[in-house]
């Protein structure tokens, strides 16, 4: 069962900008309600950093984050409704941006 997801994220901090986010995941079940799940998100977005001799002086560039995430889970039917609950564990990789002066 593939699954796309776009969204928006709002970042709180003054060192990221919002930006958006992707999601992509695969789930294969079988006939005893286990469920195998893979997760790759993908946040693009932008970071400001501050030139530490100058307080005039900030730099922008845009960057990325991944998310590759993976897990069992467990999906119990209770009439026309669904329950599922998962272990996963993942990594993150991160996109470091390159900045010109």
């Amino acid at each position: 069962m593939p699954q796309f997801q776009l969204g928006y994220v709002l970042n709180q901090t003054d060192d990221w900008f919002n930006g958006l986010i992707t999601q992509t995941s695969m789930e294969c079940r079988d006939i005893t309600n286990l469920v195998l799940r893979v997760n790759y998100d993908v946040y693009n977005t932008s970071m400001t950093l501050d030139y530490p001799l100058n307080d005039i002086t900030r730099f922008t560039r845009k960057t990325n984050f991944s998310d590759v995430i993976g897990g069992l889970g467990y999906r119990l039917q209770m009439g026309k409704h669904n329950i599922t609950t998962y272990v996963q564990s993942g990594i993150r990789l991160y996109g470091y941006p390159k900045f010109n002066t």
